[in-house]
């Protein structure tokens, strides 16, 4: 399991102070007011940062990162992600799991290995399962009818997947 989880995505510099850009990669953007570190990873390793102020403006939110004091310093963490450690991420309830943490595990059913999931496609309703199989990718509503089990002890999901769906 990944130790950092991210928690956006770097955007431009704001401005001539320091502030940068950053797109949320959370479902809750009011989080990051709760956070007082982030991570940035580097070529070997991450680089701490304190968060002195968190602003909103539109889609995006605009932070202020104690050790970056000018544009420059801003305009190197263009377009790399922010991270948080795990243990300042949001308290999950059991069968809830982080996106970072499913991608990757293989899919059965009836014990046939159908694939791998590859990513999870937030909708606004119901998300998707992106599942690479040998011959295509299918994109599976992630409900109890159709993913059965979610085996993080094993790095498995049993599904029941009905034709119609797998022929899309």
């Amino acid at each position: 399991m990944n130790e950092k989880l991210i928690v956006g995505k770097i955007g431009a510099p704001h401005g001539i102070k320091g502030e940068i850009k950053v797109f949320p990669l959370t479902d809750d953007p009011s989080r990051f007011e709760a956070l007082r570190k982030v991570y940035v990873k580097s070529k070997e390793d991450y680089e701490e940062f304190e968060i002195s102020s968190v602003k909103y403006n539109g889609p995006h939110l605009i932070l202020k990162l104690e050790e970056i004091n000018d544009r420059n310093d801003a305009d190197r963490l263009k377009n790399k992600y922010l991270e948080i450690s795990r243990e300042d991420g949001i308290s999950l309830e059991e069968d809830e799991y982080y996106i970072v943490d499913l991608i990757g595990l293989e899919v059965y059913e009836d014990g046939v290995k159908l694939g791998v999931l590859k990513d999870v496609i937030s909708t606004g309703g119901t998300d998707l399962y992106e599942i690479q199989t040998e011959e295509k990718i299918m994109l599976v509503p992630a409900v109890s009818q159709y993913i059965l089990k979610i085996d993080m002890d094993n790095r498995r999901i049993e599904a029941s997947i009905p034709e119609g769906l797998k022929e899309l």
